[in-house]
Parts: C-alpha cells; structure tokens; sequence
C-alpha cells in the first residue's frame, strides 16, 4: 500500500520485508513442523515486525490488539493477547 510504504522509513521497510520473505520460506519448507515450532516463528516475526508497526500507528498508543488501530495488519491469526488475559473458561453461577 502506497500510503503505509511512505511512512515507513527505508530500513525499517528492508528489515520488514526481509524478515517476510523469510518467514515464508521456511513455512514453505516446513509445512510437517510442529506447531511449538510455528508458534516460536510467530513470535520471532512479531518481534520485528510490531515494533515498526508501533511507531508507523504513532507507538501503540490507539486501540485494538497491540496498540494498531482496528487491530494488527493481517490480523496475527491465533496469537494470544497481553499476558495474563487468558481466561480459564466460563463462570457460571448459580
């Protein structure tokens, strides 16, 4: 997107994309790994790439997930929220 590539300073946008570009390499390579493995490469992106999108939605400080407004780009499918915001399951009461 024309709008976010100008806001995003050169480096930051070569650190992003490269990290990218390998993330979907090894996935491409991986497809048999176990899920420990995928969820550690997970983190291993979001490391690189929410701190860049931090300071490209003005550092965290608007709502949604992380700090992105609306939530994260691409929505970082099953990653867990803020630590200690797991619930154990349903109360009920009676």
């Amino acid at each position: 997107d024309e709008k976010v590539s100008g806001k995003i300073d050169a480096s930051d946008k070569k650190k992003l994309e490269d990290a990218i570009t390998e993330t979907i390499t090894w996935l491409e390579n991986n497809q048999e790994a176990e899920k420990e493995e995928y969820e550690h490469k997970q983190k291993s992106l979001e490391e690189i790439a929410n701190p860049i999108m931090m300071k490209l939605y003005g550092g965290g400080a608007a709502g949604g997930p992380g700090g992105f407004p609306g939530g994260a780009p691409g929505g970082f499918p099953n990653a867990s929220g803020a630590p200690g915001s797991e619930e154990s399951g349903p109360t009920i009461e009676e």
